[in-house]
């Protein structure tokens, strides 16, 4: 089937070679994780779905600089299915159309982060999921501080913008410092 999204890239297969190497190692592997690289410009973001689709724009794909960045933040979306950080809202203002996730969504990414962003998970979850993403990616053969080295990165070049990925999660230096606490 084709992937209704940017077409088949070398960075689309990395995306999707990470994504099935984090999977595999998930708590709930059983769901059937797709990744897919989407084309937003200017939004920075990923996101989980349930159902088990995972999205990340080529925006934040382009701030990554290293596989363990990548995987950081597949893994982190990963942790919030895992740990079933459900958001109701989202599967309401979505309805069922976007688990076939169709090239008419995809192409409209900027419209779809804006409701996803307005639907995000609590603080609790976001802490949840740093924590159980960055055992994920230790799992799965990663840095677990892929992840942390992002949003530190970030917090430099990036104020929490309106579409930023971080803008939506709770305050980078406490996140940062969670982690620190669980990986000394």
């Amino acid at each position: 089937s084709k992937t209704p999204a940017i077409e088949k890239t070398k960075e689309t297969e990395t995306v999707e070679k990470l994504g099935r190497k984090l999977a595999a190692c998930a708590r709930r592997s059983y769901i059937p994780f797709r990744f897919f690289l989407v084309d937003s410009p200017g939004i920075e973001n990923a996101y989980a779905i349930p159902g088990g689709s995972i999205l990340i724009t080529q925006a934040l794909l382009d701030i990554c600089s290293s596989e363990d960045e990548i995987a950081g933040v597949l893994a982190h979306e990963i942790a919030h299915i895992d740990c079933g950080h459900h958001s109701k809202a989202l599967a309401v203002s979505l309805g069922t159309s976007l688990v076939i996730l169709d090239n008419a969504i995809l192409r409209q990414a900027g419209k779809l982060f804006d409701k996803l962003i307005e639907s995000g998970y609590s603080q609790d979850n976001e802490f949840e999921a740093d924590r159980e993403g960055a055992l994920l990616a230790k799992r799965a053969g990663f840095d677990p501080f892929g992840h942390m080295e992002l949003m530190k990165m970030e917090e430099g070049v990036y104020p929490a913008e309106e579409h930023s990925y971080f803008s939506t999660h709770p305050p980078r230096h406490e996140r940062i410092n969670e982690l620190r606490k669980l990986f000394g």
